[in-house]
């Protein structure tokens, strides 16, 4: 009955000529007549609100509410079954065809946290990939190997793309740790690859020879550490949970797609450096 006389009782949305209509009950009248002859039901008789509580009326000055001295209101939204990502769009189009310099209207709640989420993540993951780099630049004392051995990731990127795109799953934070994680999967194939390359160079191969050795060799190491990767996040990535199904997802198939294509890509690449070097493939 409170909610009645003042905020309103939702009762739903009904469909009036085609259109969802979001339906409240209200009372009619004046807040503080109602108040003072409402009635509640008791054991016996109804009994006066009046007698339990004091009503009275009393003004308070308004709140302006300010940020950087700027006179601001802040207007919150429920979207319901709509997707947030649409409304978001939506909205965007209005404020753009809005020609008042005098407002600025900026769009914030979890759109603008997720935002700032995706930003600390993709400095994360420049950190991952330097020192990535660093470690195999001491490793193989070289600076283009790293580069080679880091095209496995923008395979498992490709791949991991891919995946979401055919589960049809959003890109989002858990997603985007996959894709973190992946970057220190997917290294290590390559460089399993290259450090078997490098010793039967010193050995006395060719560079072709060493390529086809390492790509023969080290087929079934690589395949099977990405598919004890692959079978471990199976249950997430096929599972019902909707916090850990896209980091599954988005692991699996880049370990999948990039467990392949290095095999292919890692060596051709190595192979295009030495003709660079030497201007011929011994």
């Amino acid at each position: 009955m409170l909610a009645a006389i003042g905020e309103g009782v939702p009762l739903g949305d009904f469909d009036v000529d085609g259109d969802l209509l979001d339906w409240q009950l209200y009372i009619e009248g004046d807040e503080l007549d109602l108040l003072e002859t409402m009635t509640l039901e008791g054991m016996t008789d109804e009994v006066a609100l009046s007698e339990f509580v004091t009503i009275d009326e009393e003004s308070i000055q308004p709140r302006i509410p300010r940020k950087d001295g700027e006179r601001m209101i802040t207007v919150r939204a429920f979207p319901g079954d709509a997707s947030a990502d649409d409304i978001i769009a939506q909205v965007e189009e209005e404020i753009a065809a809005l020609e008042d310099d005098a407002v600025a209207i900026n769009i914030g709640g979890e759109t603008a946290e997720r935002t700032d989420v995706f930003i600390q993540i993709g400095q994360i993951f420049i950190v991952v990939v330097f020192l990535i780099f660093i470690v195999m630049l001491i490793q193989f004392y070289s600076i283009s190997i790293p580069f080679i051995i880091l095209s496995g990731v923008y395979l498992a990127f490709s791949g991991a793309m891919i995946g979401l795109f055919i589960t049809q799953t959003g890109l989002g934070f858990m997603s985007l740790m996959g894709g973190v994680s992946l970057a220190g999967i997917v290294v290590r194939n390559g460089i399993v690859l290259i450090e078997f390359i490098e010793q039967r160079r010193k050995e006395g191969l060719g560079a072709r020879d060493a390529v086809i050795l390492a790509a023969e060799q080290r087929f079934r190491p690589v395949v099977l550490t990405s598919l004890t990767t692959i079978a471990g996040l199976m249950p997430v990535a096929l599972g019902n949970s909707t916090l850990f199904q896209p980091l599954g997802i988005t692991i699996v198939s880049g370990a999948l797609f990039s467990a392949v294509l290095t095999l292919l890509v890692v060596p051709a690449l190595y192979l295009v450096r030495e003709r660079m070097k030497t201007g011929s493939i011994s």
